[in-house]
């Protein structure tokens, strides 16, 4: 099976926030994967056979687990998504439940997608076991999973400028973390939410690809 994790903090206080992208990607992730478009029929030529079955048609909730979750199967392979809901800096003692309810589950088929103060707003990466220098969601999970060898999926949020232009790349000091704290709660603006946007669309079609063919 896989899991894809989204990182974020429930309620609607946190919604639109910069440290929520992970509930937003896993959002849009779930609506394309349910599409009709995104079924690619049998005969597609020069593609792969791909089956789906919704296990789950709409987000659950597991108060046991503190997480919503929905599942599905691709080509035979179970898919389960997850978002916490124990806030951002406990987000580890739900997926620990998962990984509990299935221990079989490998860490190389889990996908964390999060915020990242390190990479520029507009750009992403998916990397096995590297993430930012500084994320207490992501300290979690490694506390918790005791590994952090795992896919990261890093959504570039840093839009901060400095003095002739240059880029503040992640928080290399105590005063720079104090602000990332409170930048990384602050919603996106007009702007940044068209660049997430198109940003979280990019990430999502190489996750479903990974998903579909993987």
């Amino acid at each position: 099976m896989k899991l894809i994790v989204g990182l974020g903090n429930p309620g609607r206080k946190f919604e639109g926030t910069r440290h929520n992208v992970g509930f937003m990607a896993l959002d849009v992730l779930v609506e394309r994967i349910q599409s009709e478009k995104f079924k690619v029929p049998s005969n597609s030529a020069g593609r792969q056979n791909y089956n789906l079955k919704l296990k789950t048609d709409t987000w659950r909730e597991s108060k046991k687990g503190q997480l919503e979750y929905i599942w599905l199967e691709v080509n035979g392979e179970e898919v389960e998504f997850i978002k916490p809901l124990t806030m951002m800096n406990n987000s580890g003692k739900a997926v620990a439940d998962v990984k509990k309810k299935h221990p079989e589950l490998s860490l190389d088929n889990v996908y964390v997608v999060h915020d990242d103060l390190d990479i520029p707003l507009g750009r992403y990466k998916i990397q096995f076991g590297k993430g930012p220098r500084q994320h207490k969601g992501l300290e979690s999970l490694y506390e918790r999973l005791g590994s952090k060898e795992f896919w990261h999926v890093r959504l570039g949020i840093e839009n901060r400028s400095v003095s002739g232009g240059k880029m503040i790349s992640g928080e290399p000091s105590f005063a720079k973390a104090t602000e990332g704290k409170e930048y990384v709660l602050q919603r996106f603006t007009k702007n940044e939410q068209e660049v997430i946007d198109r940003t979280i669309q990019e990430v999502v079609g190489e996750l479903h690809r990974r998903l579909s063919i993987g």
